[in-house]
């Protein structure tokens, strides 16, 4: 196999405008920079022919900031799969395994939106978008669901907004189960009265249901839920008795 490769400057590289992250991008870049001079970079950067760098703008400028001033850059065929060999000990790896897996912010909710409405535009849907991307659909639209609403037929005086809607009347305040910190709250027998008003529903005391949800997701969640000055649980809890409504 030919393997093309070639020496090129850090400072001929260049951040691409196809990076999907917009917002923050000059955050945590000491901690970047602390980690590539103690372990070099873990994460390889990812370059079109032209040296815009469209994976890893914040490691390219965390690799400007530590000095260093030479990249290997390697021409891979698309059905070729890159593994980087290096020589560590265990304790190393380990330590390198722990850096690949925290030293990363999850991308901005709105930077997320906007590059999955344009990739919808472009391709027409999120089906095809899922497709090409080799993504599954029901993601994608988890992932666009602030931004992107698959059109559908509204039924006359129906409530359009299942998250922007407000509430007709502010439910009673969530008591916390416990008062020590980082103990979840959980609604109290009363709360899910109110909320579930005119829905035929029984209520479930004592459980709790937990939903694994993408980060940006949950920001986004929480930030929903703090401008309405509610605890996410209580938020959540209405979204679903307000689509219970709905479809009943």
């Amino acid at each position: 196999m030919d393997i093309k490769y070639k020496i090129k400057s850090v400072k001929d590289l260049t951040v691409s405008e196809q990076n999907v992250r917009k917002e923050g991008v000059d955050e945590d870049i000491d901690m970047y920079t602390s980690s590539i001079k103690k372990h070099g970079l873990i994460q390889p950067l990812v370059v079109d022919s032209k040296g815009r760098v469209f994976i890893g703008q914040k490691r390219l400028k965390a690799l400007e900031k530590a000095g260093v001033e030479k990249v290997l850059v390697i021409e891979v065929p698309e059905d070729v799969a890159v593994a980087l060999e290096q020589k560590v000990t265990d304790e190393e790896a380990l330590m390198r395994s722990i850096i690949e897996n925290t030293v990363r912010k999850p991308v901005p909710m709105k930077d997320l939106q906007n590059a999955i409405r344009t990739l919808s535009e472009k391709y027409g849907s999120i089906k095809r978008v899922a497709e090409v991307m080799g993504i599954s659909e029901d993601v994608l639209k988890i992932w666009g669901s602030f931004a992107i609403v698959e059109p559908r037929t509204r039924r006359k005086g129906e409530d359009i907004g299942l998250l922007l809607g407000e509430e007709k009347s502010k439910p009673d305040t969530l008591k916390p189960v416990s008062d020590k910190p980082g103990i979840v709250e959980k609604p109290s027998d009363e709360s899910v009265r109110v909320l579930s008003k005119d829905v035929d529903t029984g209520l479930v005391p004592n459980t709790i249901i937990a939903v694994s949800i993408p980060q940006p997701v949950y920001e986004q969640l929480i930030g929903i839920a703090n401008k309405k000055q509610q605890t996410i649980q209580e938020f959540i809890l209405g979204l679903i008795m307000n689509y219970l409504r709905r479809v009943k």
